[in-house]
């Protein structure tokens, strides 16, 4: 018995339209379907290898609890991707808030990348060293 791989990440979103725009056109996920349940909908995009990220929409616009790196539980959402200097870049011309330039974390082996979505979700592209 053995996981295979991750189906999706679950994402609460304040303003869907523009969490949409975000993941859709900015990061560029395809819009895979919508879920009208009685009290939210949720609204899937497909990654690359298969995955979803799942954006949930109750229809409230909450602002994000502030958290810190030193919170139990999910600290961030990780992609891999090439040119980390370009999606620097086009993410700085979107307005997307850039946490962590593209650095390299030679403890680790990788470049980074780190930003957030429009309710602060903290995102981050990474490449091999």
């Amino acid at each position: 018995m053995k996981l295979n791989s991750i189906d999706h990440i679950s994402i609460n979103v304040g303003d869907f339209n523009k969490s949409l725009k975000f993941y859709r056109d900015i990061l560029g996920l395809k819009l895979l379907n919508t879920i009208r349940m009685p009290e939210y909908n949720i609204t899937y995009l497909g990654l690359p290898d298969g995955g979803r990220i799942e954006l949930i929409d109750y229809g409230i616009r909450q602002k994000r609890s502030e958290t810190d790196n030193l919170q139990i539980g999910l600290t961030h959402i990780a992609f891999n991707a090439d040119n980390l200097e370009a999606w620097e870049k086009l993410l700085k011309n979107k307005g997307v808030k850039i946490i962590l330039s593209a650095t390299d974390l030679v403890e680790v082996g990788v470049r980074v990348l780190v930003f957030e979505d429009p309710d602060g979700t903290i995102l981050e592209i990474c490449k091999a060293l």
